[in-house]
C-alpha cells in the first residue's frame, strides 16, 4: 500500500511538472476525478500515531459544529509550520467531525501552489 501511495504522490508531482495547476485566490479542494483530500490523508495516516495524539478544545470543535450547521462563519487562527499540517489536522478530526475539516479553508503562501512536490497535497 505505502508503495502505491508513493507512487501516486511522485506521478501527482511529475504533473505538476509537466502542467501545474493554476491556483484561483480562492480554491476548493478538487475531490473529483480523483479526490486530493482523501489521498492526502491515506498518504500521511500512517505518520500520525492517533493512539498517542491529544486533542485539546473538543467542546469548542463541538460548538464550532453547531456553528457551521447553524450557517454561521468561524475563524481559526493557527500558525501552521509545514504544508501537511491541515491534512494532518483532517486526520485527527474527520472521525469526530466529519464536516469540519472539509470545509476548512486555509491561507498559505504560494509554495504550496507553486512547488510541483506540495501542489498536489493542496489541490
Amino acid at each position: 500500500v505505502a508503495d502505491q501511495q508513493l507512487a501516486t504522490y511522485i506521478k501527482l508531482a511529475v504533473d505538476q511538472v509537466r502542467d501545474p495547476y493554476r491556483f484561483e485566490p480562492l480554491h476548493s479542494s478538487l475531490r473529483e476525478p480523483f479526490d486530493y483530500y482523501e489521498f492526502g490523508k491515506r498518504f500521511f495516516a500512517p505518520m500520525v500515531s492517533l493512539n498517542e495524539s491529544v486533542i485539546l478544545g473538543e467542546e469548542q470543535l463541538a460548538r464550532m459544529t453547531e456553528q457551521l450547521a447553524a450557517g454561521e462563519n468561524i475563524v481559526i487562527f493557527s500558525n501552521h509550520q509545514i504544508e501537511p499540517d491541515p491534512t494532518v489536522l483532517s486526520i485527527l478530526l474527520d472521525d469526530k467531525y466529519p464536516t469540519l475539516c472539509p470545509k476548512m479553508i486555509s491561507v498559505a503562501g504560494d509554495r504550496v501552489t507553486t512547488d510541483p512536490m506540495a501542489a498536489p497535497m493542496s489541490l
